[in-house]
C-alpha cells in the first residue's frame, strides 16, 4: 500500500488480506491462539453457535476455498456430488457475516439457474465459434 502511496488505515488493510489469508485465520491453527476463536463470533454474528466453533468454521472455509481454487483456476466441478450443498455453503456463510449481504449475493447468483441448464446453452454457443467440418 506504501509503494502505490495509498493511505494506511484499518479498513484498507483488512481489504488488501488475500482470501486465504482468511480462510488459514479462521482454522484450527489459529484455534490455539484464541484470537480466531474470539474474532468469530463477531465476525459471524449471525451464525448458529454450533457453526462458531473453529473446528467447524476451519472445514467449512476449507471446502468453500477449495471450491474457489478449482472455480478460479478453470477446472472442472460440474462431476462434483456435493456441489449444490457447497454453493449454500457459500451463501450461509455469507449470511452469518451480514443478513443484507446474504440478500443481495441472492439477487446477483446466477448458479441456480446455469445449474438448471446444464451445459448444452454453453456448448451451443461454442459450437457457432467453430468451423463446419
Amino acid at each position: 500500500m506504501r509503494k502505490r502511496r495509498k493511505p494506511l488505515s484499518p479498513g484498507r488493510i483488512v481489504a488488501e488480506l488475500t482470501f486465504g489469508f482468511w480462510t488459514g485465520f479462521f482454522n484450527n491453527a489459529h484455534a490455539r491462539t484464541g484470537i480466531g476463536s474470539y474474532l468469530s463470533k463477531s465476525a459471524f454474528p449471525h451464525a448458529p453457535p454450533p457453526e462458531q466453533y473453529q473446528a467447524k468454521l476451519d472445514k467449512r472455509w476449507l471446502e468453500i476455498r477449495d471450491l474457489r481454487n478449482r472455480v478460479f483456476h478453470h477446472e472442472r466441478i460440474l462431476h462434483w456430488k456435493d456441489l449444490d450443498a457447497r454453493h449454500q455453503a457459500i451463501l450461509d456463510v455469507i449470511s452469518w457475516m451480514s443478513p443484507e449481504l446474504h440478500d443481495l449475493a441472492k439477487a446477483l447468483d446466477r448458479f441456480v439457474g446455469i445449474r438448471k441448464d446444464g451445459l448444452n446453452p454453453w456448448i451451443a454457443k461454442l459450437q457457432n465459434q467453430w468451423p463446419k467440418p
